[in-house]
């Protein structure tokens, strides 16, 4: 028989892309072993005979529910609105935005071992910040 174990070893290294594309395990899998295998066949979910049927469903619920929501009493309520809004301020200007666009884990194992968040620096200043900005929104609306 053929060890697969051998033969994944033996062809990670040449396989550059990651994550792996399916014929190039194949094709080195073959050359190592000699056995013979199939193509790759990917369905593509678009030629499904129910695609029409379940796109036209998505758009009815879809839109059903974007009327109910616009509908509701709470979409009215502008305190918080204004609070949403400082909160998408509050993590774009705290390094929430420059983490992800530079691909900055949001934790990482610190010295100790134990899972450290990035915004553990800044959780005091964010409870302070927060807490003074409902004040403030609750004052101004009511």
């Amino acid at each position: 028989g053929v060890c697969w174990l051998s033969v994944w070893v033996q062809c990670g290294p040449r396989i550059k892309t990651y994550p792996w594309p399916a014929e190039d395990i194949i094709s080195c899998a073959t050359a190592e072993s000699g056995l013979k295998a199939g193509n790759v066949d990917r369905p593509s979910l678009m030629k499904h005979p129910l695609f029409p049927l379940g796109l036209l469903l998505f758009i009815i619920i879809g839109g059903y529910v974007a009327w109910k929501v616009y509908n509701s009493p709470i979409v009215r309520i502008t305190g918080l609105w204004a609070l949403g809004a400082l909160a998408v301020y509050w993590f774009a200007t705290s390094g929430g935005m420059y983490n992800i666009i530079r691909g900055i884990p949001l934790y990482y194992r610190g010295q100790n071992g134990k899972v450290v968040f990035w915004m553990e620096v800044s959780c005091t200043a964010c409870t302070v910040f927060m807490t003074a900005a409902f004040k403030v929104i609750t004052a101004a609306t009511a």
